[in-house]
């Protein structure tokens, strides 16, 4: 299936900032000479940590190069990577990490290059905290994509008009004080003339967003529509289900929406990316990075405690991290599943229920923004499966992870936002909205 999209326009910026980790005597590096002789000072390498993906490794970068502290390669921009440096006079050591991964690294670093939404979420001030910044002249922006062929009808137009407003513009000014800036030239009062409002009273703009700053700064633009009593239903990534019978085809969706398969045909897109493209190799790196398994077997290592099998998918994703910065993201992900007690126990001293809660915990030790969970309470009894459930929605709705559940329960199915249910490897109707929630 081919979703083609258009850009509407810039909104607005995320900053990418030097976030100070470590004290340090400027940027030189750390003298190693103790007897006090400056003759022969040996450097030890500065660590800063920068996104490993594509285009905001070149940003990190060139964000550095812009303040002395590397020159890259001429010609070096938006593809740049490390290999591109070629002086280097305060012995920079680029230390390549996920990008929502680096705040939890910065133990391990002396400085870190950071997404400011990352910056936000992990309790930095981009701006405060920081020793640079990337302008607002910055080239790269959030947009609005719609399906091709919708950017004029007057719902979009409407939403487009309230994100362009002056209100939004002030609000992220003032909440995010520099470490996002609005990058609409001219701002207006929020209503587009062409549109008539009073036809779209009464319906509402379905929008999926991330939490932060995504998701905030459109809730100024719901405040915008609401005043023309137009809903606007912000989805900080999805709860949904796949179901049909055996046969029907799951699997193989499945088996595709985690990079595990490619699609014989038509394209598939994960943050603008046509994973259909994507070798095994490319595939690999992006299940890393943005997805999360979790199966019905529960696929446990069983000579390694609960704590160890949390730790795994870090160890061959995050090889700069160190052990202790793993093992602290992984208790605190034993904790937030109610394992708190059970962190040292091997899987064959676990019920069934806590394999799966360690499971879940394993998924999320890479920060992944997309979670596939392969019939998770088909082994489980119905009380373990109702917690199971549970937790997932708590994920969804509290972190903004997308969650897609395959089932062939239609209860289990009726517990998420939305059913998309299969029949003869085809996408037919939702269920959801005909079975009660009430029995899950």
């Amino acid at each position: 299936m081919k979703m083609k999209r258009t850009y509407f326009t810039r909104l607005a910026a995320l900053a990418l900032t030097l976030i100070l980790a470590l004290s340090l005597t400027a940027c030189g590096g750390k003298d190693t000479n103790t007897d006090g002789d400056n003759s022969g000072d040996t450097k030890v390498a500065v660590k800063i940590g920068v996104p490993n993906d594509t285009t905001n490794e070149a940003r990190a970068l060139l964000l550095l190069q812009e303040n002395g502290i590397i020159k890259l390669a001429d010609g070096a921009g938006i593809t740049a990577t490390k290999n591109d440096i070629v002086d280097n006079p305060y012995n920079v050591e680029i230390v390549e990490a996920e990008a929502a991964q680096l705040p939890n690294m910065l133990p391990d670093l002396d400085y870190a290059v950071i997404n400011s939404n990352y910056a936000i979420n992990a309790g930095l001030n981009p701006v405060n905290d920081s020793l640079f910044i990337e302008g607002s002249a910055s080239a790269y922006a959030n947009i609005l994509a719609v399906k091709e062929g919708n950017e004029n009808e007057p719902k979009i137009l409407a939403l487009k008009a309230a994100l362009e407003s002056k209100q939004v513009a002030d609000y992220i000014a003032e909440k995010y004080a520099g470490s996002v800036v609005s990058v609409v030239e001219n701002p207006t009062d929020g209503y587009d003339a062409s549109v008539d409002y009073e036809a779209l009273k009464g319906q509402t703009i379905t929008i999926a967003a991330s939490p932060t700053p995504h998701a905030e700064i459109l809730e100024v633009a719901k405040t915008i529509l609401a005043a023309k009593g137009i809903t606007l239903d912000i989805n900080e990534g999805e709860f949904v289900s796949l179901t049909g019978a055996s046969g029907s085809g799951k699997s193989t969706l499945m088996n595709i929406l985690g990079c595990l398969d490619r699609p014989t045909s038509g394209h598939y897109y994960i943050a603008g990316e046509d994973v259909a493209k994507f070798n095994a190799a490319e595939r690999a790196t992006l299940r890393n990075k943005r997805i999360g398994f979790v199966f019905q077997n529960f696929n446990l290592l069983s000579r390694t405690t609960a704590l160890e099998n949390v730790m795994m998918p870090a160890v061959y994703a995050h090889p700069a991290l160190s052990m202790k910065a793993m093992r602290e993201r992984s208790v605190e992900l034993l904790n937030l599943v109610g394992l708190s007690d059970r962190m040292d126990h091997t899987p064959a001293q676990l019920s069934g229920g806590q394999q799966q809660r360690v499971a879940i915990a394993r998924s999320l030790i890479n920060n992944p923004s997309i979670l596939l969970a392969d019939e998770p309470t088909g082994n489980l009894d119905s009380t373990t499966s109702k917690e199971v459930l549970h937790m997932f929605k708590d994920l969804n709705r509290q972190q903004g992870i997308t969650v897609i559940l395959v089932t062939h329960d239609p209860k289990i199915a009726a517990f998420t936002d939305r059913a998309i249910n299969m029949a003869d490897g085809l996408i037919c109707e939702g269920i959801s909205d005909m079975l009660s929630k009430d029995d899950v």
